[in-house]
């Protein structure tokens, strides 16, 4: 029996069991089928902070991260190290007011907030439908990879391995929910820290070394080794944007959204905040320069090949039992994406689309394994390159979602109309670019994001001021009632719910969650790393990474230190609103 067939039938044996523990063992008040979906939204301290980075930290982190260091070498690490890092400001800005509404309200996915917040359950609807056409093909991703590397690994034919990692995660994730994929996380991502930095040391000994790998690429590709990277190279421009990208986008994951909900309390998401810029600044470090020592030793390698020269080069350099370590690693970080995102398809499907009374245990489960059989259907005819797919499509897609839940946690009194033309416009451009319909002019994310902005104000300034800041009603008998019942919502838009009357929400007040001192110190560790970025470097090296690269390590953990900032006491103290004249 080879190793490789060992240790990923451990592996994969150990995430079965993990998932199955004390599976049924969840308890309170909330529905079985809620509590199946939330876990009992309890979770705190190390176990949210490692759920967070391995949800988000997908087969796009092996396969993807090293692809890239391939073609643009060392310029890649500084976009996902950093940039992904920087993505920790939405756990206090946008995680921590939804925490409060999953406590309070019960929604837990992007579709109920906009739906709640802005009265609108067809823009709940809408939106909840784009993320579902996003996350079934991102969900495949997982599935090609895995077929791909069991494949690889095994000689497992491929549709055969993508069934057979599904098949895993699907389990656990029916026995346990929330629960299981927490546990599993938690494992899932310590596997991955500790194994991605082991294979990266057989790499890296297989090429001599990374002093050895810097003279080779000095000699016939030094752009790989410059802030700029080779091809196409990374410019200022295009790097703020890949920053911004992962800022709006990587909060609107939903299998990340919804980890938001189950946070224990408003410490464990700020504690995590401050964690996540050290895992993807270690993490991510080593498939970017996994990819730029394939650079040096494989060079001519096409899209394929690129993003699967990580396990190439730890098989050839450590034989079959670090090839094997490898791919418990991949499997670590595409199984910890896998089942989260299969529980939050169900949690839309089962929570925006079915009736409540249906909402059961069995529904999710259903729904869950739908989701994985839709999932490995795609995965069987798949596009050439993970990478590609995800850049084209998803990644932008979700950014372009952004917009919508901003505007219902910080403009809900604008109502719906704002955030229909934010959706529309945003889905709109996205599909036009990812058919190559239409270049942007400038960096993606942030075009969208222009053209999302003009035209929710274009939308805003055609609504009467009636309906923007007086209370708003839906007909004559509404007002009559209104009145009968006295001011007392005076200076809030009014909604219709079924026959009741109620208040449209407060806009969420965002230094109550992130501090103006906190803001202040990130906003000195980015422009740090743009002055680094424009730096003119000299061709330095200390041990084997140019030095820029260090600075890039150090940004990371400034910017940890920028995020551990806490709120000042009388900052998160509500102050009752001004008592108005009559």
């Amino acid at each position: 029996m080879s190793y490789a067939l060992i240790v990923i039938t451990v592996f994969l044996a150990l995430n079965f069991v993990a998932g199955l523990l004390r599976g049924g063992a969840d308890t309170g008040s909330a529905a079985p089928g809620e509590r199946f979906a939330s876990g009992g939204r309890g979770f705190g301290g190390l176990a949210l902070f490692a759920t967070l980075a391995a949800t988000n930290f997908s087969a796009y982190t092996v396969f993807g991260l090293s692809g890239a260091g391939f073609r643009l070498g060392w310029a890649w690490y500084p976009a996902m190290g950093f940039g992904t890092g920087l993505m920790a400001l939405s756990f206090l800005a946008v995680g921590l007011p939804v925490r409060r509404f999953a406590r309070k309200r019960g929604w837990a996915t992007q579709g109920a907030l906009v739906a709640g917040r802005l009265g609108s359950p067809a823009l709940g609807k809408a939106l909840s439908l784009f993320l579902l056409v996003l996350t079934v093909p991102y969900l495949a991703a997982q599935g090609i990879a895995a077929g791909r590397l069991l494949e690889s690994a095994l000689g497992l034919p491929y549709a055969l391995g993508s069934a057979l990692v599904l098949g895993v995660a699907t389990a656990y994730v029916l026995a346990g929910g929330m629960r299981a994929v927490v546990r599993t996380d938690v494992l899932q991502f310590g596997v991955l820290a500790a194994v991605v930095a082991a294979a990266f040391a057989v790499v890296a000994r297989s090429g001599g070394g990374l002093e050895a790998v810097s003279r080779v690429l000095d000699a016939e590709k030094p752009a790989l080794l410059s802030s700029r990277g080779g091809g196409a190279g990374l410019g200022l421009g295009a790097l703020a944007g890949t920053w911004l990208l992962w800022l709006l986008a990587d909060p609107m994951f939903p299998q990340l959204f919804h980890r938001f909900g189950v946070a224990k309390d408003e410490k464990a998401l700020r504690v995590s905040a401050a964690l996540y810029p050290l895992a993807t600044s270690f993490v991510f470090l080593f498939p970017v320069a996994a990819g730029v020592v394939g650079a040096a030793l494989l060079p001519g390698l096409d899209a394929k090949g690129a993003e699967n020269v990580f396990h190439t080069l730890a098989r050839s350099g450590g034989g079959e039992f670090a090839g094997a370590l490898f791919v418990v690693g991949a499997l670590a970080a595409l199984l910890s994406t896998l089942d989260s995102q299969l529980l939050a398809v169900a949690s839309i499907v089962v929570e925006d689309f079915m009736p409540r009374r249906k909402a059961g245990t069995a529904a999710y489960r259903a729904v869950a394994a739908l989701a994985a059989l839709a999932a490995w259907l795609v995965s069987l005819d798949p596009p050439a390159s993970i990478l590609d797919f995800l850049n084209r499509a998803a990644f932008p897609g979700y950014a372009a979602a952004a917009p919508v839940v901003l505007l219902a946690l910080y403009a809900p009194r604008w109502g719906a109309a704002p955030a229909w033309a934010a959706l529309a416009s945003g889905a709109a451009l996205v599909a036009l670019e990812a058919f190559g319909l239409f270049v942007p002019p400038l960096p993606q994310a942030a075009f969208n994001l222009i053209a999302q902005g003009l035209a929710v104000a274009a939308t805003a300034a055609t609504l009467p001021l009636a309906r923007r800041f007086r209370p708003l009603v839906a007909n004559a008998a509404d007002g009559a009632r209104l009145r009968a019942a006295g001011s007392g919502a005076s200076g809030d838009s009014v909604a219709r719910s079924g026959a009741t009357l109620v208040k449209a929400p407060a806009p969420v007040r965002l230094f109550e969650h992130l501090p103006p001192r906190a803001l202040a110190h990130v906003a000195l560790v980015v422009a740090a790393a743009l002055a680094v970025r424009l730096l003119p470097w000299p061709a330095t090296r200390f041990a084997g990474l140019p030095v820029w690269v260090w600075a890039w390590i150090a940004l990371g953990g400034l910017l940890a230190g920028a995020l551990a900032t806490r709120p000042d006491p009388s900052s998160t103290a509500r102050t009752p609103p001004p008592t108005r004249p009559r």
